[in-house]
């Protein structure tokens, strides 16, 4: 069994009073890739937010490295957790290589410029995500999905244990798509990451995550491993529609397959 890298105990959490995850218990496993899925407005992203210590909690606990996330600093944490949001936002005229030096502010005292430390860093994350050629361009003039992967590129160069994506395939295409999950699959399998992605395309998450979580209307219903939680009855039930589960005969990966039932 993996280590937990955070515990969550009957987190309940909202906006302005209006409570949007409801009694959540759960354990994040350390080193492996656990996907959120679920139908639009059911608290993914606000698990995540509060996770990473966005949102005060109206009860309950988060725990990171056994110890609450109300004691940790906010350098600490950003030492700790990076998070990449649905709707990153920069200067067009803002370079690739600036962009990623930007995860490296966690490190940095007020005053002091780049270290060592930090241009190896932002060298590499540059490398990992594949911008070699890119590093010294405007953001204005990439792809969506070069624009992605530099985004990716900050949150690798924050060197922090454990990585929350909130939908990075938003907006990308399939080829883009894929090859955004598969740095992340990397990054957990190889490099040993704890990554936390939020995941519409549950195929998409079937193929590259270890463990899924299924809310529905801010409670959890299900989560465990892709094989026990991807099933007809669990995907019917959360998101109301019919569907079929087949098994993909090169990857043995669970393919869903939804219909309307009439």
């Amino acid at each position: 069994m993996p280590e937990i890298a955070l515990t969550l105990d009957g987190l309940s959490v909202g906006y302005g009073g209006d409570p949007v995850l409801h009694d959540l218990s759960l354990r994040i496993p350390q080193g492996r890739v656990t996907a959120f899925c679920g139908p639009n407005g059911c608290g993914k992203s606000t698990a995540l937010k509060a996770m990473r210590g966005m949102l005060g909690s109206a009860s309950g606990s988060v725990m990171l490295d056994k110890k609450p996330l109300s004691d940790w600093s906010t350098k600490e944490l950003a030492r700790e957790i990076a998070m990449l949001g649905q709707t990153p936002n920069a200067p067009e005229e803002m370079f690739v290589r600036e962009l990623v030096g930007l995860g490296r502010y966690a490190y940095r005292s007020r005053l002091g410029g780049l270290s060592q430390a930090d241009r190896e860093a932002i060298e590499a994350a540059i490398q990992a995500a594949d911008l070699a050629g890119l590093a010294e361009l405007p953001l204005g003039v990439l792809s969506g999905g070069q624009a992605q992967r530099a985004w990716l590129a900050m949150v690798l160069a924050q060197e922090a244990p454990i990585i929350f994506l909130d939908e990075p395939t938003n907006h990308l295409d399939i080829s883009h798509a894929l090859a955004t999950l598969d740095l992340v699959r990397k990054l957990s399998h190889e490099d040993g990451k704890t990554v936390l992605v939020v995941l519409h395309d549950l195929n998409l998450a079937a193929s590259f995550a270890d463990e899924i979580a299924l809310f529905k209307a801010g409670r959890l219903r299900a989560m465990g491993r892709v094989e026990d939680v991807f099933t007809e009855k669990q995907l019917s039930e959360v998101f109301e529609i019919g569907c079929k589960i087949i098994k993909d005969g090169k990857e043995g990966h669970p393919v869903f397959v939804p219909y309307l039932e009439r």
